[in-house]
Parts: C-alpha cells; structure tokens; sequence
C-alpha cells in the first residue's frame, strides 16, 4: 500500500491488531479523528481534503462481524479502487500459465532499497524497525 494514501495508511495501522476487535475499533475512532483534525487543517490551507469516502470505507468495517472481516474486506477494496484491474485475482486461463511459465510459478522480486523502504515496515519485526529508524 502507498503509505501518503491517507486511507492506505489507516488500513495499515488497523491490520495489526487484526485479531482483537477492542482494538480495531479504538483504531478507527482515532481514525475519525485524524480524518476531522487532518480535513481542518488542510482547509485552512486551502489544500485538497481526504475525501468522506475514505472515512466511510474504515466507518463501513464497524457494520460487518467479525470486525476483522470487515478490516480484511477495506483492505481488498482499498487495492481494487487503487490499482483497478491490476489488482484482482488471476483467472483460470492467467493462473495455469503462471504456473507454467518460466518463473516455474514463483514470483521474483527486487529488493531494491525502495522496495524496502516502502514494504519493510510490513514484514519486519519490532527489532528491525528501530535498526531501520537509525539508517
């Protein structure tokens, strides 16, 4: 997830209590409350606010039980509103020559430091973090 989307960001920090629902919904009043206090502020600053839809995508995980179903279900819209087509599941067709192809169905990767810039957050732990904070 791009980290400056506002929303994106939320959905980040809501995943990691994905399994305590207390906690899921401290997230999202926060949330609320980031969205009022960011939305003042830019309109004071005359600059583009975070629109009522992104607010009502984290309000929407409140409706659905178990809450991380419904954090589970933002996350998945957040990809299909962001990256469109590219972001849905492969069909049969796609599938089978994915399995078939020279990569042998893996999928390669580079760690180029923006990859770890953007992503390392998501899969380190508490240690790598702070090792990060100081690079």
């Amino acid at each position: 997830m791009n980290q400056t989307d506002w929303r994106a960001r939320q959905i980040l920090k809501l995943l990691v209590s994905l399994n305590d629902d207390a906690a899921i919904r401290r997230g999202i009043e926060s949330s609320i409350q980031d969205f009022q206090r960011t939305n003042k502020a830019a309109e004071k600053k005359d600059k583009p606010t975070i629109p009522d839809a992104d607010l009502a995508e984290l309000e929407r995980i409140l409706k659905v039980s178990p809450l991380k179903l419904g954090l589970i279900e933002a996350a998945d819209n957040w990809v299909m509103d962001t990256l469109k087509d590219a972001g849905r599941a492969p069909n049969e067709n796609e599938w089978q020559r994915f399995k078939t192809s020279p990569l042998d169905g893996v999928i390669g990767m580079s760690f180029a430091l923006q990859w770890r810039y953007n992503f390392g957050k998501l899969f380190g732990s508490e240690q790598d973090y702070s090792a990060n904070d100081r690079s």
